[in-house]
């Protein structure tokens, strides 16, 4: 599985850049739930 974005600005969009005064504008949400099951499937999966 893939998520994310091939365009450069990107991880600015994601997490902001404070030197160019560009606040975080995630695209990518996750809310506590769904992280923990993400890294749960993560885990089964590298224990296989």
């Amino acid at each position: 599985m893939r998520l994310g974005t091939d365009r450069l600005y990107g991880a600015t969009h994601q997490f902001g850049d404070p030197d160019r005064h560009i606040p975080a504008r995630p695209f990518l949400g996750l809310d506590e739930g769904e992280r923990a099951a993400i890294l749960a499937t993560l885990a089964d999966w590298l224990a296989d």
